[in-house]
């Protein structure tokens, strides 16, 4: 008997840990929405202002295209790497401060952008 006790009390704490929660935990409630980022209103304007002429082969840009959806999603990790270096680390971005460097804002709008999917 003390075996079958054990072993309804063992099924219905399972039970209960595998059912779907419905309401949110406080570290659900805490944590802030993604801001809805896309490439056309919010990134393509930034990297136009931050990164051209040299990133865009249009402009005579000699370095690695950032100017097309498809490319500045494959490219977004090493550009906010490279942005988030101390500006006299000789990889830092943008090269040489030909532009001003981007903000804590706009590095975390391009996070943004890479944590919500890539919208277009």
């Amino acid at each position: 008997m003390k075996h079958l006790s054990a072993l309804l009390l063992f099924m219905a704490i399972l039970a209960v840990a595998c059912s779907p929660k419905t309401a949110p935990t406080s570290a659900e409630k805490s944590a802030p929405a993604v801001p809805k980022v896309t490439y056309a209103a919010d990134i393509s304007p930034l990297l136009l202002g931050k990164c051209a002429p040299c990133h865009y082969p249009a402009q005579n840009g000699k370095k690695e295209a950032l100017d097309t959806y498809e490319a500045a999603q494959k490219h977004i990790n090493a550009v906010i790497s490279r942005v988030e270096l101390p500006q006299d680390d000789p990889r830092f971005m943008p090269f040489k401060m030909k532009k001003p460097a981007l903000t804590p804002d706009e590095i975390t709008l391009l996070k943004n952008w890479a944590r919500g999917g890539f919208a277009k």
